[in-house]
């Protein structure tokens, strides 16, 4: 019998797997109750796009899932990483404003895909 070793685990994919499983569950969660995410939108968003606030937050949430098993697949990852770190830092700042602990999670999240990134 084989013994498990978390040598057998490619780094590269533990860095891709907790980025994109926060991404997948966050956007499964503002799919189902999106107004539990809406004080994340910026007043300015909400009133210079001609749809519900829920509406943006969905299709926010459908980018946040692709971009996730996008992540995930490994698919043209040097494109999808630095489009993953360009999402997260569009969000970072509407996040510190409502609250800093998210903030704090999605910058270590940006750290961990730029540290990828010079993986690959």
């Amino acid at each position: 019998m084989k013994s498990f070793s978390l040598r057998s685990i490619d780094p590269k994919f533990l860095l891709k797997l907790g980025p994109a499983l926060v991404m997948i569950l966050f956007g499964i969660s503002q799919l189902m109750t999106p107004g539990m995410w809406l004080p994340f939108i910026p007043e300015w968003v909400i009133t210079n796009i001609p749809l519900p606030a829920t509406t943006i937050m969905k299709i926010h949430a459908i980018v946040n899932i692709c971009l996730g098993f996008l992540l995930l697949s490994g698919w043209n990852a040097n494109i999808v990483i630095p489009v993953v770190i360009l999402w997260f830092i569009s969000i970072l700042p509407f996040a510190f404003m409502v609250d800093w602990t998210l903030a704090l999670r999605d910058t270590s999240i940006i750290l961990s895909l730029v540290a990828l990134l010079a993986l690959m």
